[in-house]
Formats: C-alpha cells, sequence, structure tokens
C-alpha cells in the first residue's frame, strides 16, 4: 500500500489522466508497479499465485456480472463506481501482458520513454501504449488497445494433437468473448501465452518452432491474435502435458481444462510455480463439485482416492518456500468454486468444503501436526519473509486440524491465542476460535476486545472475525454488533469490517435461505446511502450475481434491490449500480 501510494508520484501525478475515462492509466499502472515491488521483496512465485487468486475471485466475477465493464469504460452517471477491480486489477494484468510481450528489458525502455516523453502532461491510455510501439517497432495500437475498451474475459478452449510419425505437437487455440450489455460484438484479443511442454516424466522439452532452427529454449511465449491458430512444434518424440498461461501471462479463462491425471502431473511435476499451484487448484475445485453433487443427491460423501493421494504427496514434502506449500495445500475460495456453477448452492459449496476440510485433517492428521510444530517460533518474532512464510504454513496447518474440532486441537489453539508474540498468530487463533461452538468462544472474543479495545484497527478485525463467522447464531450476534457501543457506522473502515464482511464474506448466512441476510444488507444500503454514498454502493454490489442463485433466493435478493431502487433520494451511486444489476 505504501509502496503504490508512493509510485503514484510519477504514474498519476507527474503524469497524470487528461480526463476521467483514463483513470486505468494510473490505477493499473501503479497497481502493476506495486505487485512488481512486493515481488521483488519477498517470493516472486508466491506473490503472483496471490495476485492471480485475488483478480480471479474478485475481478473474474465482475466480468461475468451485470457491472461488467471495460478497464476503460466510455460512459457513466458517478464517476465514484470508476474505482472498480476490472480498472485496478485488470488493469495491472494488461500492462504485464505488454511486459510478457516484449520482454523485460523493451518493456524498461518503453517505461523510460513514457516518463521521459510525458512527464507534466496530462495523457492517454493511447500515449502509454505508444510508448511501448516505439522502442519495439511493434503495432500495439489497432488490437491490443482493444484490452482497455472491451469488457470481459475471453474464454480459451484448446485441442492438441501430437503426431508420432512427424514427431510434431500441434496446439490449437481458439478465443470467444461473450456479449456484455453495452457490447454484443467482440473482437478478437491480442493474447500472449507463455507455454511450456513436459514429456512422460516430467522434463521440460526444448520447443522448435522451426525444425532447422534453434530451439527457443524450453519455455516460450506465442501470440493467438485470431479467433482461432494453431502452433507447431518439432522434435516431439512422445504425447506432451502442456504448460499454458504460465504465470497467468494474460487475465483468461480455460474452458476445456486438462484431465484430472494430467493435472496431477502439472501439480507434481511443472517448473512454474503458478501453474503448479493453479493445478493444485483446480483439482481441489473438481474434488468439491463432486462432493456438492453428492450432498444434492443425498448420498454418501467420498473422497476420490487418486486426488487424496496427490494432496498428501504435496503436503509431505519438506519444501524450502514453505509460502508456496502454504498456498498449495490451502482449499479454494467459495468465490472461485461459485464461478464454476450454473447455479450457486451456498450450502452445498460449504458442506462440501467442510467435509473435505476435515476428511483431509483425519487422514493427514500427524502431517499437519508435524508442520505446525516445525513451523512454529521459540519466541523470535521476525517479519523477514521466510519467517512470514513459515507462520503461514503453520496457521493453514492449525486450521485443517481445527475442523476436527477435537479437544487437543482447541487446547493447541487457545494456547497459541495466549502465548503469541505476534497478530498474525494470535487473530488467527482468535478467527479459528470465533468458528469454533465452545464455552471458551465468547471468553476469548471478550479477552480480545478488552486487550485491544485502544487500537480501532485491531478492533476493526474483531468485529470483521464475528462478521464472518459459521456459528449458527452469527446473525443474531450481528444484530447485536450493530449495537455495540464501540461500532459507528459513520467511521467507513467499521461499516465495512461488520457490514461489508457479513455481506461479502460470510456466503453461508448471507445466504441463508430464510432472506434475513438479504434483508440486512438491503436495510443497511439505505440506511448508509444517506451519509455514505461511495460504501452504501459497495454494499449493493453483494446482490451483483442474484441471478445465479435458485428462484427462491433470486426472488428474495431481487425484492430487497428493487426496494432500494424505489427510496427516495437514492444516491447516483447507488442507483446506477442497481439499475445496472437488476
Amino acid at each position: 500500500m505504501i509502496g503504490h501510494e508512493y509510485f503514484h508520484n510519477w504514474t498519476g501525478n507527474r503524469i497524470t489522466c487528461r480526463d476521467w475515462f483514463q483513470l486505468c492509466l494510473k490505477e493499473g499502472l501503479t497497481v502493476f508497479r506495486d505487485q512488481e515491488f512486493s515481488q521483488s521483496l519477498s517470493s516472486d512465485a508466491v506473490e503472483r499465485i496471490d495476485q492471480v487468486n485475488y483478480l480471479r475471485a474478485a475481478q473474474f466475477p465482475e466480468d461475468d456480472g451485470p457491472t461488467s465493464h471495460p478497464p476503460r469504460p466510455d460512459r457513466f452517471i458517478e464517476i465514484n463506481n470508476f474505482y472498480t477491480l476490472t480498472v485496478y486489477e485488470k488493469g495491472a494484468e494488461i500492462v504485464r501482458m505488454l511486459k510478457t510481450l516484449l520482454g523485460p528489458d523493451l518493456f524498461r525502455k518503453g517505461m523510460d520513454l513514457y516518463f521521459k516523453r510525458h512527464d507534466g502532461h496530462a495523457v492517454t491510455q493511447e500515449d502509454f501504449v505508444q510508448a511501448f510501439a516505439d522502442v519495439s517497432g511493434r503495432d500495439l495500437q489497432a488490437q491490443f488497445m482493444l484490452w482497455y475498451t472491451q469488457a470481459g474475459a475471453p474464454r480459451i478452449s484448446t485441442q492438441h494433437h501430437f503426431d508420432p510419425k512427424t514427431e510434431t505437437y500441434t496446439l490449437t487455440l481458439t478465443q470467444k468473448i461473450l456479449p456484455t450489455t453495452d457490447q454484443q460484438d467482440k473482437k478478437p484479443l491480442h493474447i500472449p501465452i507463455r507455454m511450456s511442454l513436459f514429456d512422460p516424466t516430467g522434463q521440460a522439452l526444448q520447443l522448435y518452432r522451426d525444425a532447422k532452427k534453434p530451439s527457443l529454449g524450453k519455455e516460450c511465449v506465442i501470440e493467438l491474435r485470431g479467433e482461432q491458430e494453431s502452433f507447431t512444434f518439432h522434435k516431439v518424440s512422445k504425447p506432451p502435458v502442456p504448460s499454458l498461461f504460465r504465470m497467468l501471462s494474460a487475465p483468461i479463462r480455460l474452458e476445456n481444462e486438462l484431465s484430472d491425471t494430467d493435472l496431477i502431473f502439472l501439480m507434481k511435476h511443472d517448473t512454474d510455480p503458478v501453474n503448479a499451484w493453479d493445478a493444485g487448484q483446480k483439482l481441489m475445485v473438481h474434488e468439491i463439485l463432486r462432493i456438492v453433487t453428492q450432498v444434492q443427491e443425498g448420498t454418501t460423501l467420498k473422497m476420490n482416492p487418486e486426488w487424496c493421494e496427490a494432496f498428501g504427496f504435496f503436503l509431505a514434502k519438506n519444501l524450502e518456500d514453505k509460502a508456496f506449500q502454504s498456498r498449495g495445500i490451502s482449499l479454494p475460495s467459495f468465490e472461485h468454486i461459485a464461478q464454476k456453477m450454473t447455479c450457486i448452492d451456498p450450502d452445498g459449496v460449504h458442506n462440501a468444503r467442510l467435509f473435505l476440510k476435515k476428511e483431509l485433517a483425519q487422514k493427514y492428521h500427524s502431517l499437519f501436526m508435524d508442520h505446525y510444530r516445525a513451523n512454529s517460533e521459540n519466541g523470535h518474532f521476525s517479519i523477514e519473509p521466510h519467517a512470514i512464510a513459515r507462520r503461514k504454513m503453520k496457521n493453514v496447518c492449525l486450521a485443517y486440524l481445527a475442523s476436527l474440532e477435537e479437544a487437543t486441537t482447541l487446547e493447541i489453539a487457545l494456547r497459541q491465542y495466549h502465548d503469541a508474540n505476534n497478530m498474525t498468530d494470535r487473530a488467527t487463533a482468535l478467527y479459528l476460535l470465533a468458528n469454533w461452538n465452545t464455552p471458551e468462544r465468547q471468553r476469548i472474543l471478550e479477552h480480545f476486545y478488552k486487550t485491544w479495545s485502544h487500537d480501532d484497527l485491531v478492533i476493526d478485525h474483531w468485529f470483521s472475525v464475528q462478521a464472518q463467522s459459521q456459528v449458527p447464531s452469527c446473525f443474531e450476534e450481528l444484530t447485536q454488533l450493530i449495537k455495540h457501543p464501540a461500532f459507528d457506522p459513520q467511521n467507513p473502515n467499521r461499516l465495512r469490517s461488520l457490514v461489508g464482511a457479513f455481506c461479502k464474506a460470510n456466503p453461508l448466512h448471507f445466504h441463508n435461505k430464510n432472506g434475513k441476510g438479504y434483508q440486512f444488507c438491503g436495510e443497511q444500503v439505505i440506511a448508509t446511502d444517506r451519509f455514505n454514498r461511495q460504501m452504501a454502493a459497495a454494499l449493493v454490489r453483494a446482490f451483483s450475481h442474484w441471478r445465479r442463485f435458485d428462484e427462491a433466493r433470486q426472488f428474495k435478493m431481487c425484492t430487497q434491490l428493487t426496494q432500494i431502487k424505489n427510496q427516495k433520494g437514492l444516491s447516483s451511486d447507488v442507483y446506477e449500480l442497481v439499475s445496472q444489476i437488476l
């Protein structure tokens, strides 16, 4: 955050925007710069994994929903609604694609030219992209600029053909972008694809686009520019497993995934950490969706033994990069899973995730305990990347163990809470205990409040932990917390930490079939709009995907949206969003 604001000195201030429609020019570019800065400070792979995870969980749904818009929109009612994940996060991905297309050296020259040419100017996206076109000699205006002006995420489908006689492997890629409200006809985008091929033993192949020319190395970038294109690689003696969009080289969705067997292979062998992690995440999503079907059909819940073995294989590793390993064993979020469902089933997803977590915790109990002990600190606290990574690994393992709700794990969580010499460990223990129906739960929540009541930011977290709790009494406690003397709705952080956290980060209770969560959110939007229209607009986005739920939930959410829209004196911020969502 500090880096982001500091970098605005150049990208936003010294070089600023000609008009509001160029907002992505400063925000998307500066997010990219703060991402690069963060990657230089710690694990490059883990930072990129976190960026990809956030993009998919938060921005991709925006691309797919009723508020979908290009990174550079061409119209607005209220400028406050411009500050979106598409402008920020997708805007950063567009800059990253320029770096992928040109390579680090030419990209740096393009940035240098941009700073030199436009210092003290108010400019446009075209001016920015032209700097890279000039240093590279490439035409980046005609097609690449479509990334800024077209809404929606491209869907990429793949076809694979291996010819043993000619020892060639042909990859055929097809792109399509679904119509959006404001744009029915989409043009093909310029998409960079960083890729590798792996042989059956897990070795990366040398890549030859022409059998008579030198190898491109074990990784190369191909460029998809038409609706469909084929890319042939020579000197491939056995059927390979492709690793596509390495480091997420473009913000796209792969339509036809690899088989689970190939995903397990990449999880074990891919040299690109993002794709290795992604293969594991896709396997988890497949497994959770399979269990959701079992939940819906009322059959006995069972794990896939092959997938379970692959998870255990990764968990048993003693990786030096604990941050990477912790991401690899973390279950995908509700938001990520929901994107794969035609009709979102909040109860089914919750029950499937919980079942999977408990089954893994039981089967690999000793491994989780070994990692927990091995990564615990002995009185020494550090903010070095390796120490942060160890805490992350330890706490992910504790979360798995806590799902069993055993007395021994409760004791470990309580001991961690009381003995912690840092807020990460204490806050994790608090979160786990807040999701546990035990007599100690309320005592720990009260202790935390009394201990940290002097620190507003820590109390924001205290509110947020309770708003996200999965215990059956969560909603009743929420209505009491609204009356808490420390809760001030006119404090944006406090409102976000309680009301925002419940509406956006507690799908189990927000989407309760009784509709109380929807009614609560609707009432808070109306009340908040009277004194903070931007916060009210942020809250109303919780209803964005109402059409993707069952009919009963759709009706209840639509009722709240209609009531909000019909309020007299409604701000333009909220009116614009509600109109789009409806």
